[in-house]
């Protein structure tokens, strides 16, 4: 998986959508005033069997022409949480949130996240999560996203076959000496 076209795109990407800054919950971020996302990665797991897929590369030196790779299909899940200090209808977490869950199938947003490597999967349900600090009420919701991606790690290079010289060491039988077609005294493959 593009884990680095991930880390700077899908911020980006939600923050596009939504219309507010969008930054990794775990990653330093700039101090900005509400309303603001999170997104936090909460598991990629892989779907199937992963396979072991080979292709053969003559630019590549002696004894490394045929590199392997191990490929799988993953489902990516992340949470979006947004917090907004407004008590308006249009302006709470929760609305915030169900822009993403509309906009977030359009043929843009989908070619978007293509770009870096996931596709659309889903969004679950948008859940509120208000909070009070203080005298203070703070709108705050959270929702989960699931995107596909497949995964391709290179695991071992190795090389082929070049050339094969078989030589017979018998050249008679109990019958008597072997026809010269079946000896095996010559290079097979130049």
């Amino acid at each position: 998986m593009d884990w680095t076209g991930i880390q700077d795109g899908l911020p980006a990407w939600a923050s596009d959508q939504m219309g507010i800054p969008v930054f990794w919950q775990d990653q330093p971020r700039p101090m900005v005033t509400t309303p603001w996302g999170l997104l936090n990665v909460l598991a990629a797991v892989g779907v199937g069997e992963d396979e072991v897929r080979r292709s053969f590369e003559p630019g590549n030196p002696p004894g490394e022409e045929i590199e392997q790779y191990v490929v799988g299909n993953r489902e990516v899940t992340i949470s979006c949480r947004v917090q907004s200090n407004s008590q308006r209808l249009d302006k709470s977490a929760r609305q915030y949130l169900e822009t993403l869950r509309t906009k977030a199938s359009g043929p843009e947003s989908v070619a978007t996240l293509q770009g870096f490597g996931l596709g659309f999967g889903e969004i679950l349900s948008v859940v509120d999560l208000p909070d009070i600090r203080g005298s203070r009420k703070y709108s705050l919701a959270s929702v989960d996203l699931r995107f596909q991606a497949a995964d391709e790690q290179q695991v071992e290079s190795t090389g082929y076959i070049t050339s094969l010289e078989l030589t017979s060491n018998k050249l008679k039988d109990a019958a008597g000496p072997i026809a010269d077609a079946l000896q095996l005294d010559k290079e097979v493959l130049p």
